[in-house]
């Protein structure tokens, strides 16, 4: 989960403009966007899901917030989906959603107080994790951790 929303928290400052595009691409019948929005995100990945992580804290029943978290996962660029696979997270997945805590762990981890101990604790920076080694990507990092001192 802390690499979920880390990756999320670089990603939230341009989400809409990546919507945005993809409704442009999808529109205009193009299938080969993931380039596109990583550019959009100005990132080495993306997200093209609809949502958020912060969205999904008030989802109503687990089935349904299993179902769009999946779908918040599977947004991912394929680069965010080998490491996704790795940290084999569709099966703790299941595993938070069968112990009906999936909201409850989405929710801490979307915690203002949560997000700054993770963006100041960790260190890799995030060009390292994807293996894209751009340092122009980690500055994003820098804004979320000032905002959210406290």
């Amino acid at each position: 989960m802390t690499v979920i929303r880390r990756l999320d928290a670089v990603l939230e400052d341009t989400k809409d403009e990546v919507l945005r595009m993809k409704e442009k691409l999808d529109k205009s019948g193009n299938i080969n966007q993931t380039e596109a929005l990583c550019r959009t995100a100005k990132q080495s990945f993306c997200n093209m899901s609809k949502f958020r992580l912060k969205d999904l804290t008030s989802r109503a029943s687990q089935q349904k917030l299993k179902i769009y978290f999946l779908a918040y996962l599977e947004g991912f660029s394929p680069n965010v989906q080998e490491i996704l696979k790795k940290f084999k997270f569709h099966v703790q997945t299941d595993t938070m959603a069968d112990a009906n805590i999936l909201g409850a762990v989405i929710e801490k981890f979307v915690s203002p107080s949560i997000l700054y101990r993770l963006l100041s604790a960790l260190t890799i920076p995030i060009p390292y994790i994807t293996e894209q080694a751009e340092p122009a990507v980690c500055s994003p990092f820098r804004n979320h951790l000032a905002m959210y001192q406290v």
